[in-house]
């Protein structure tokens, strides 16, 4: 019953009393479903992994659907890293749930909405098969519009393993949507080629376990392999690749923040930044993504509009506010970009972001290197005695405070020096 513990008080009289959740970080719409989860049988000690249950909503006349999932904290991480890159409505909203044990929050699984209209691409596909077979082109062309493009990069960007048939489908829009992030992030360590890029959606350097045209495990979601191998002679889907592509390397340390808000113990981050950075690095050796950036300088709008979607989500659910897209950045970035691929320059490796501690260490380094090159040495120097008793100044917030505020100072010039701290 520890699940059900952190939503009702487990007493003689009355063995499942409604008290507070507690719930560290929550969706608002997902937090009003715990009320329902006596009804859907949790009360049961035999549970499945994943529990699936009904809600009615206040604004339709159909119930929505949610799931609740002992699944890692990796996993709530991914789902919200999916939403950022292909789209809030794209990714179903998800959130992790904690109980507190002893005073210490322990997660116990994760809550997620499923998406509208939602058809897995093996139901869909096995429905237009005999279509499909009959009309030649039809399904390359009808996937191209429904923006295969962009689930199969991500896919790949973030590492996924097990994109079989039922792991993706499309929702109510008509657009193709990822589902399941379970196995995501699994395959980081595998190279970004070329190769792969160039030709997806075959890819021969990364070896997913599973993927659209195979899959090991349930042979009924599987097609022909190399079946869609024709699609990525598609204009539009080419296209939709880049942007994706893109889209993925113009903001790394959002994916830090999204960690940070949705995972206690788990770091899903520090391998997937490496990744983009690689990621830039083969991109900029493909003639065909620099002539895209080049003749479609206009693609930074429609990422901006696509960015400014997700951040509207985060307003409506009450997110973290740190989770947001910043939008002027994210244009800065785009033009040293294009002005690149313009020019014919390498891009910059951008600097990894520092944390606040790893920040505070490197100014106290820098601080006491200053201190000891000087001729004169004040041995009463309010920052040297707060940094040697590790009482007052302990942030950078704090120091940088007290440099504003005294900008004679040592520690204004060690801010303000090449050490760039």
């Amino acid at each position: 019953m520890f699940f059900l513990d952190q939503f009702f008080g487990h007493t003689k009289k009355n063995k499942y009393k409604p008290i507070k959740p507690q719930i560290i970080r929550k969706v608002p719409d997902l937090f009003e479903v715990v009320n329902d989860f006596e009804d859907i049988g949790f009360a049961d000690e035999e549970h499945r992994n994943v529990r699936k249950f009904k809600r009615n909503s206040d604004d339709s006349s159909q119930p929505e659907l949610f799931y609740f999932k002992r699944a890692d904290e990796k996993e709530v991480v991914l789902a919200n890293y999916y939403r950022l890159l292909l789209g809030p409505d794209r990714a179903p909203k998800t959130t992790p749930v904690y109980k507190i044990v002893e005073g210490q929050y322990q997660y116990v699984g994760l809550l997620s909405k499923e998406i509208d209209g939602f058809r897995s691409t093996s139901s869909f596909y096995k429905e237009n098969k005999k279509r499909y077979e009959e009309e030649k082109g039809i399904q390359y062309q009808e996937w191209a519009e429904m923006d295969c493009a962009g689930v199969l990069a991500i896919s790949m960007v973030l590492g996924e393993s097990d994109l079989n048939g039922i792991n993706w489908g499309k929702n109510c829009n008509n657009q193709f949507v990822r589902i399941d992030f379970g196995h995501s992030g699994n395959y980081v360590f595998h190279n970004i080629t070329s190769n792969d890029l160039l030709n997806l959606p075959i890819v021969r350097d990364y070896h997913p376990s599973q993927w659209p045209y195979k899959c090991y495990h349930q042979s009924d979601t599987t097609w022909d392999p190399y079946e869609l191998a024709g699609i990525n002679e598609l204009e539009h889907f080419r296209n939709q690749e880049w942007k994706y592509l893109l889209k993925s390397i113009l903001n790394q340390q959002l994916l830090k923040n999204i960690n940070q808000a949705y995972a206690i113990s788990e770091d899903c981050s520090k391998p997937l930044v490496k990744r983009l950075v690689e990621l830039k690095k083969t991109l900029f050796k493909i003639p065909e993504f620099k002539e895209f950036i080049k003749e479609n300088s206009q693609v930074i709008d429609e990422i901006a509009a696509e960015f400014e979607a997700y951040n509207d989500s985060v307003d409506a659910d009450n997110g973290p506010q740190n989770t947001k897209v910043d939008i002027a950045a994210i244009r800065e970035r785009h033009e040293t970009i294009f002005n690149a691929c313009r020019d014919n320059q390498t891009l910059e490796e951008e600097k990894d972001p520092l944390t606040s501690k790893k920040e505070f260490k490197l100014f106290k380094k820098a601080y006491f290197k200053q201190y000891n090159s000087e001729f004169f040495k004040n041995p009463w120097s309010t920052m040297k005695l707060a940094l040697e008793s590790g009482e007052k100044y302990t942030t950078m917030e704090q120091v940088r405070q007290y440099a504003q505020e005294h900008q004679s100072s040592r520690t204004y010039k060690v801010l303000h020096s090449s050490m760039q701290i």
